[in-house]
């Protein structure tokens, strides 16, 4: 068994077995002319574990449930879905597009932000297309496909900058695309016609003889052969082709597939590259945009066209292409690299002050005031976003989390961050260059950015844990995009971070603050959430420009040895609009303390007895606030007492109230 493995920035982690296994280097063709860019080479790589499915651990009960969940989804659809599966197959990426029964030109992601008249049944069917609204709303939506369509139509003075951002991207994410479909299909280039042969300094990922001219994994999984009549001649037929059960709702669709391999989708990544786009242009509705790319992705599956794996390669793709395409200094202006010129990052800014200057102006209101007051079936809720996680797997095998944690981004690879520049800022030169200014919901630091991404991940699909694509493909950028609304894990700030939306800490969530930590809205720890701070010469403060409700626990710890002292007072949070201290429990540095009634805590720290009192009084933190209030850690540090002593010590200290918190600080005031 001989395993190739591309030699760059992509798979510099630990990977699951198989990709652990011999890295042999170079092909033998890599002599010959290449033949795909460097940026497809990264592609195949992210992808690379697909190649072992016929045979690695999970593999087998992954392409089994793959065929099964397909069918199911297929078969389950209702008729709306039906009806926007139809529509869906429209994939608006040209300047100019036309829509089957349907006179007029469409623009670029026309349908995945806005949406299409009803269309006709196609051919040989008897159900229309129908996509009334997108993922920018009914009335943004609209606004966005009237501008995109003008300039389809000829209008080139209609939003020209983010046109050409987004058919950039299009063009770079589809070429990636149909590479991936055709190497994974019988090793060919990006054109299907020739072996395929990498740049000098990379190479390609094969596994177990594959992929070749003759098998290839769905083919090997679904008993079918390229050779045989009705089956994709090139390998990796699509659901249609290898199974009978198959609901072909739009038969005038699947013809012209059946020479086109089935992983990855190319409709599936291009809709979310487009949408993330648009989303991180239009930040006010980028979950939106994620759920409109997801139900996107689903049509592919509903139309019988693609599996359940090739929607999440997908989308896996696309983010982590878009991720290289915005940060990575490699995929700046450079042909060779990329196959076609693209500048996403320097066009990205300029795009996005266009758009919402034409949205804010057709719309008659400010984009957060028009996104606030439309209907739009996309906008953030519990059904969404459970749907949306549950696209991440389809239902394919998982690890739990006790089985596989959350993952960070592979070393040396792109991570996620920069594709939450827009609502959460970052600190890398290129978050900067697109969101020079910070998100609409703070100005975090990139490693703040990057814990939101892990805490956020759904289950590992069993078959890539500990590859790349198990990073890429878990990432879930609805969660992220809302995080505040319901901390989850424990997120870990950064000096100087800035949250100016309110912020929840819910059960089982906890946020450590290092530093100062500002958040312009409302702070509040829920019951079983917690927050942590440090007591010391450099210490904690969480600055809320609202209220806060403090319910759940405080963990305070002690920096680099440093000791309490009687007197010493730490002005640990402030409000400018008034404070409720109902928290459960008190730790010092890991410590539970006792609770002594009347917010007072007796903690054991060394040789000495602490008694801290939690002091809510008049707040000075964040002068000038409707009813400002701060929240004050007062010392009182006795010398263990001898047990006779006890009593006596007891009755002195009542009245005394005594708290602690993990992360505390000296007053800045």
């Amino acid at each position: 068994m001989k395993m190739i493995l591309l030699n760059s920035r992509l798979l510099q982690s630990s990977a699951i077995a198989f990709l652990a296994s011999a890295i042999a280097g170079a092909t033998a063709a890599n002599a010959a002319t290449p033949n795909v860019t460097p940026s497809a080479v990264n592609g195949f790589n992210l992808l690379a574990p697909f190649l072992g499915l016929n045979s690695t651990a999970y593999g087998p009960q992954t392409l089994t449930d793959n065929l099964t969940q397909t069918i199911a989804v297929n078969n389950g659809a209702t008729l709306a879905q039906q009806q926007l599966a139809i529509s869906d197959n429209n994939i608006l990426y040209a300047t100019s597009n036309t829509v089957v029964g349907i006179s007029g030109k469409f623009g670029i992601a026309a349908n995945l932000a806005g949406g299409l008249p009803n269309q006709p049944a196609p051919s040989g069917g008897s159900i229309p297309g129908v996509q009334p609204v997108g993922g920018l709303g009914a009335t943004l939506g609209a606004v966005y496909g009237q501008g995109v369509d003008a300039y389809a139509g000829g209008d080139t003075s209609v939003l020209p900058k983010t046109v050409g951002l987004l058919s950039s991207a299009a063009y770079f994410d589809l070429v990636d695309a149909v590479a991936a479909k055709n190497y994974f299909a019988n090793g060919s280039d990006s054109a299907g016609t020739a072996t395929a042969v990498a740049p000098p300094g990379f190479a390609l990922p094969a596994y177990n003889g594959l992929p070749n001219t003759t098998n290839s994994v769905y083919n090997t999984a679904y008993g079918v052969s390229n050779t045989t009549p009705g089956q994709n001649p090139m390998g990796n037929s699509r659901p249609f082709q290898v199974s009978g059960l198959i609901n072909a709702i739009d038969p005038s669709a699947l013809p012209g597939l059946a020479s086109s391999p089935a992983f990855p989708s190319g409709h599936t990544s291009f809709a979310y590259t487009e949408s993330m786009l648009i989303g991180m242009m239009v930040p006010q509705l980028y979950q939106s945009m994620m759920v409109r790319a997801s139900e996107y992705g689903d049509s592919r599956i509903v139309l019988g066209a693609h599996y359940a794996l090739d929607v999440i390669g997908g989308r896996a793709l696309a983010e982590h292409d878009l991720a290289e395409a915005l940060a990575n200094p490699l995929y700046q202006n450079n042909a060779a690299y990329t196959g076609t010129p693209i500048a996403l990052q320097a066009t990205f800014a300029p795009a996005a002050t266009e758009l919402n200057s034409y949205l804010a102006a057709s719309c008659g209101a400010t984009v957060a005031n028009c996104a606030a007051s439309q209907a739009n079936p996309y906008a953030p809720s519990t059904a969404n976003a459970a749907t949306y996680a549950a696209r991440l797997t389809y239902g394919l095998p998982t690890h739990s989390y006790a089985a596989a944690p959350h993952e960070q981004a592979p070393a040396g690879g792109p991570d996620a961050s920069i594709l939450l520049a827009t609502l959460y800022g970052g600190s890398t030169a290129a978050a900067l260059a697109i969101a020079p200014n910070g998100g609409i919901d703070g100005q975090l630091a990139t490693s703040t950015i990057n814990q939101i991404v892990v805490n956020t991940e759904g289950q590992a699909l069993a078959a890539f844990y500990g590859t790349p694509l198990s990073y890429w493909s878990r990432v879930n950028l609805y969660a992220a995009a809302g995080y505040f609304q319901g901390v989850t894990g424990t997120l870990n700030t950064t000096d100087g971070d800035h949250v100016t939306t309110d912020v929840t800490v819910a059960v089982g969530g906890a946020i450590d603050v290092t530093g100062q930590f500002k958040v312009d809205g409302n702070f509040t720890v829920d019951a079983g959430g917690a927050l942590g701070v440090t007591l010391g010469d450099v210490f904690s403060q969480v600055v809320v420009g609202g209220s806060a409700a403090l319910e759940g626990a405080l963990d305070v710890t002690l920096a680099n040895g440093f000791s309490l002292a009687s007197g010493d007072t730490f002005d640990i949070v402030g409000t400018g609009e008034g404070l409720t201290n109902g928290l459960t429990s008190f730790m010092l540095d890991g410590e539970l303390c006792d609770a002594l009634g009347g917010q007072r805590y007796k903690c054991y720290a060394g040789a000495y007895n602490d008694f801290l009192t939690l002091v809510t009084e008049p707040g000075a933190l964040v002068p000038g606030g409707a009813a400002p209030q701060d929240l004050i850690v007062d010392v009182t540090v006795k010398a263990v007492p001898e047990p006779s002593t006890w009593a006596l010590m007891l009755a002195g200290f009542v009245g005394l109230g005594f708290a602690g918190y993990r992360r505390a600080t000296r007053s800045l005031v």
